[in-house]
């Protein structure tokens, strides 16, 4: 695999940290980086992780992607909620796994 600028891939900048879109461009930013979904392809909150070709490690690779590039690490809360959610099957998923994390605050 090769390596991903995420904030590349989702603006080209850094977006600022109390931007209300953050963690959605920057989930939908690593999960096309790491899928290598083309330009032209939408990618949206109904979006099946299957149908880009995603795995378990593909997967833990997106949330090292959401850290770097927000620049704190996903809460442990939100790990905890990975294993009461059970299957991560969309983006939209992803997002609801990550529901209420502000990478702006410490």
């Amino acid at each position: 695999m090769k390596p991903v600028n995420i904030l590349r891939v989702v603006e080209g900048e850094k977006a600022a940290l109390d931007d209300a879109n953050l963690v959605e461009r920057i989930v939908i930013g690593a999960i096309r980086g790491v899928s290598n979904t083309p330009a032209d392809q939408s990618v949206t909150r109904d979006t099946e992780l299957s149908a880009l070709e995603l795995d378990s490690l593909d997967f833990a690779v997106v949330l090292i992607l959401i850290e770097d590039a927000a620049g704190a690490e996903v809460p442990a809360s939100a790990l905890e909620r990975l294993a009461e959610m059970g299957e991560i099957r969309t983006v939209g998923d992803v997002l609801l796994l990550l529901d209420g994390w502000d990478p702006g605050q410490p």
